[in-house]
């Protein structure tokens, strides 16, 4: 039986290595039980309620986060308890991508369609999904008591759909979009769907226009298709190409460019590489790192981002309060299906360029500040860190919590 109690082993199973630091438990492992126990009594109380959501603007949305410590770790054990009683599982963003490449592939007639749910979060029907969880027998009395306790917050009462923000969030619009999930599926032809949050892709036998608008007659109410982002390519069995929004026959999905090759009718070469989107920001993140580097003459903290951006970093992650575990990001590890294909390499290649080309600048407003503080031997330095290197090496450097922080302050929401 699924324990449900916010007892101090399941809260300490939760734990993330940053909360010692964050809520000041202390240093050893008797500590944080001794700190979990304070909090799991208040939890366990019955007239227990969050008091610490604050609502903050982040790229002109509402998102909610927690500055209390009870209220972290009741939402944390409450999205642990609805995940494991309704097993709610967030699509894999890799596995998704890959089976897409895989289907995209075989030399047969195929319509694919993109799609792209407006204003997501926001447009979940919360009283729906509250009386759902609340009516069911499966969560305790406990788990309802804090999703009550979310939902009847004045702030989060008051916007539309369900909080952003928040540890539950991704779980509570899982649990509220499976019935679609389950609708799309069964449309005729359609013999593939996958949804990460609110990216959708479908692969039919049927035309784009007809699968777009059965996909939007399943669709919850007051939920729509952004049209701006819609993009669909169907491909007849003469390779003839009808499309919309799909350039030089590219689909673009989850942080890559997938880009469909129809010269050979034996099978469909794919070539794959990183969004326009991720490019773009990656280079506004060389030119604030510059731009930050006029201001602060920080040669270290200039070299230090520009690696940042162009190897992989290891990540430490506590699985509990005793064992952590190191993850791998960056260049390659964010993009791990990219290897061996051309059109990142020349993604990464331009992107090498771009980077010589603004740190070796004298002119202009960036270029000219810049020439006054950097010596060109520094230049050089920075000149050898290369994005297609990262990529291809695979090069992993270790960074400090303090020093990915600090690194990250210019690059605030880009």
């Amino acid at each position: 039986m699924l324990d449900q109690t916010y007892s101090v082993e399941n809260l300490l199973r939760l734990m993330k290595k940053s909360d010692p630091g964050k809520y000041r438990m202390g240093r050893e492992r008797s500590d944080y039980k001794a700190f979990l126990s304070n909090l799991s009594s208040q939890i366990s109380s019955p007239n227990f309620s969050l008091g610490g959501l604050r609502k903050v603007i982040i790229k002109n949305r509402d998102v909610f986060i927690t500055s209390r410590a009870v209220d972290d770790f009741a939402i944390r054990k409450t999205n642990d308890n609805l995940r494991r009683i309704y097993k709610v599982k967030q699509s894999d963003r890799n596995k998704v991508v890959s089976q897409l490449l895989i289907l995209s592939q075989e030399p047969v007639p195929y319509t694919l369609v993109k799609l792209d749910l407006r204003s997501f979060y926001e447009s979940i029907n919360k009283e729906d999904l509250v009386e759902k969880i609340l009516s069911d027998t499966l969560p305790s009395n406990d788990t309802k008591k804090i999703i009550k306790s979310i939902f009847y917050n004045s702030s989060v009462n008051s916007a539309k759909g369900i909080p952003r923000g928040l540890s539950i969030s991704a779980t509570l619009s899982e649990l509220f979009m499976r019935s679609f999930d389950k609708k799309v599926k069964q449309i005729p032809g359609v013999y593939y769907y996958a949804r990460y949050v609110d990216d959708l892709v479908i692969m039919t036998t049927k035309s784009a226009l007809e699968t777009i608008q059965a996909a939007a007659n399943c669709l919850p109410e007051k939920m729509i298709f952004n049209d701006d982002k819609t993009c669909w390519i169907e491909i007849d069995s003469k390779n003839a190409v009808k499309k919309n929004n799909c350039p030089n026959n590219t689909v673009t999905y989850l942080g890559y460019q997938i880009k469909i090759d129809l010269s050979s009718k034996s099978k469909r070469k794919i070539d794959l590489g990183i969004s326009q989107k991720k490019i773009n920001r990656t280079k506004q993140r060389i030119v604030l790192t510059i731009k930050d580097y006029n201001i602060n003459n920080n040669f270290e903290l200039l070299y230090n981002r520009i690696q940042f951006l162009t190897c992989n970093y290891s990540i430490e992650e506590r699985r509990n309060a005793s064992f952590s575990s190191d993850l791998k990001a960056g260049i390659f590890y964010s993009y791990p299906l990219l290897d061996g294909y051309d059109f990142v390499k020349s993604q990464l290649k331009k992107l090498d360029e771009f980077l010589n080309k603004q740190i070796w600048n004298r002119k202009g407003s960036i270029g000219s500040k810049l020439s006054g503080f950097i010596k060109n031997n520094q230049r050089r330095i920075i000149s050898n860190l290369s994005f297609l290197a990262g990529f291809e090496h695979r090069k992993t450097k270790k960074f400090l919590p303090k020093q990915i922080k600090q690194m990250r302050k210019c690059w605030k929401y880009v």
